[in-house]
């Protein structure tokens, strides 16, 4: 079954620490680290995220939609909420049944229980960095295990590399 999480964008960033104290000097900074976080939880996790921002603190009317790899983000209307938004969303997707297994990040009460009642997973956003935290130390612990790796050298003996290094070179002319 294909998994999707969907993220409340500004919900998750005041929600976590380092994004909510450096969000109150530069939002857009702190706009751009999450993308960059989810991208690549998205990428190494194989899961689709889409992450959708409330319009009314960008300066666009219109609904914007940015694909990269698997992360969407989504910037709503100026007269809509991203809680409109993944709400709809949410039950489109089960209205259409189209077996996605849906997760919602978001620390707002009133739209876990929402989701919730629409068949979708409630996370939330402390738990979101909890589970990102972890994917990247899974990450690491596979990028340490193949450099732990011992080369092919030093589990073959001395002869037979001299061999094969003569068969690679080929024949020596004289």
């Amino acid at each position: 079954m294909k998994e999707l999480l969907i993220v409340d964008g500004y919900n998750v960033i005041h929600g976590w620490t380092p994004l909510k104290s450096r969000a109150q000097e530069d939002l857009e900074w702190a706009r751009e680290e999450l993308v960059a976080i989810l991208e690549d939880y998205a990428g190494f996790c194989g899961t689709d995220v889409l992450l959708v921002f409330d319009a009314h603190l960008s300066a666009a009317a219109e609904r914007s939609v940015e694909t990269k790899g698997p992360l969407t983000i989504v910037y709503t209307r100026a007269d809509e909420t991203a809680d409109q938004y993944i709400e709809r969303f949410v039950q489109e997707q089960k209205d259409a049944q189209t077996g996605l297994q849906i997760s919602v990040a978001t620390s707002d009460g009133t739209e876990q229980s929402l989701v919730l009642g629409m068949g979708a997973a409630r996370v939330p956003a402390r738990e979101l960095g909890q589970v990102i935290e972890a994917a990247k130390a899974r990450r690491r612990g596979l990028a340490d295990a193949v450099k732990a790796r011992t080369p092919l050298e030093s589990r073959v003996e001395k002869h037979v590399i001299d061999k094969l290094e003569a068969i690679r070179r080929g024949p020596v002319e004289e």
